[in-house]
C-alpha cells in the first residue's frame, strides 16, 4: 500500500501538545558495504516540569539488530512539518531494556528506550504524561508519526489515525485493521478530550503492516515502572 493509506495529514492534536512530538534520525555507522546506516522515527516529550529533557521512542532507534550496535547519535527535531521545526536536540544519552539488546532480532515487548536530550522550555512543549494501561478490551488511541516510506519517504511530514487498540500480551497492543508505516515507530499512543488537553500517552508504536499482533508497546505497570526509574 503506497504511504499514507488510512492517514490523516497533520498531528492530529493542537499546539502546545503537538510540539512534543519529534522527528527522529538515528546514524549507526559505516556498514559492510560501505555506506552509512541511517534509521528514522518519531519520539515524544514526556516531561511535565518547568523543563523538558526525556524523550520515548523505540528501542530499535537506539540499538540496530542487523549490525548490533548502538547509535553513533540521534538528531530530534520538536514539531517538525516538512522543512519546518520549532527547535532541534541531539541525544545526550539514552537507556532502554538489556533484553532488547541481547535478543537476535528486535523483540516486540521490550522495544522502547529513553533519551536523554538538553532542556527545552515549558513555555512552548507541553509533555505528554505516561500513563499506566489496564484496560481488558478494545479502546480508542491516536497514533501520531512520520512515515517514512512510499509517498511519504523523505519528506518528515506528520501524520495521524485515530485506531482501535487491544492488549495482544501484557507488553504489548495489536491494532484492529490498521496500517502504519517505517518511520512512525516511537509515536505515542494518546487519549486526550475535546477541549484539547488531558492528554496521556498509553504506549508507543513499534511496527507497521497490518497482521502483526505486536503493533506497539503498551504501558503496563512493568514498563512504566522501568521507564520512570531510567529518568
Amino acid at each position: 500500500m503506497p504511504c499514507p493509506d488510512q492517514l490523516d495529514p497533520g498531528f492530529g492534536i493542537g499546539p502546545p501538545h503537538r510540539n512534543a512530538i519529534c522527528f527522529a534520525k538515528s546514524y549507526f555507522g559505516i556498514g559492510p558495504d560501505g555506506l552509512g546506516i541511517y534509521r528514522t522515527g518519531t519520539g515524544f516529550l514526556i516531561d511535565n516540569g518547568n523543563v523538558r529533557r526525556h524523550v520515548l521512542t523505540a528501542a530499535h532507534n537506539v540499538f540496530h539488530h542487523d549490525v548490533r550496535r548502538e547509535a553513533v547519535w540521534i538528531s530530534l527535531w520538536f514539531g517538525r512539518n516538512g522543512a519546518t521545526a520549532l527547535a532541534t536536540r541531539d541525544a545526550t544519552g539514552w537507556s532502554f531494556p538489556q533484553a532488547f539488546e541481547d535478543a537476535h532480532v528486535a523483540p516486540g515487548d521490550c522495544d522502547y528506550a529513553l533519551l536523554r536530550i538538553n532542556p527545552l522550555g515549558a513555555d512552548r512543549f507541553n509533555g505528554l504524561p505516561v500513563a499506566v494501561s489496564t484496560a481488558q478490551g478494545l479502546t480508542e488511541k491516536l497514533l501520531v508519526g512520520y512515515p517514512d516510506e512510499g509517498t511519504c519517504k523523505g519528506k518528515a511530514e506528520p501524520w495521524h489515525a485515530r485506531l482501535s487498540v487491544e492488549p495482544s500480551s501484557p507488553k504489548t497492543y495489536h491494532y484492529v485493521d490498521q496500517p502504519t508505516y517505517a518511520g512512525m515507530s516511537g509515536g505515542p499512543l494518546l487519549t486526550g478530550n475535546t477541549a484539547g488537553d488531558g492528554y496521556k500517552a498509553w504506549g508507543i508504536h513499534i511496527r507497521g503492516g497490518d497482521t502483526e499482533q505486536q503493533r506497539a508497546i503498551r504501558f503496563s505497570e512493568s514498563v512504566y515502572e522501568e521507564i520512570m526509574s531510567w529518568t
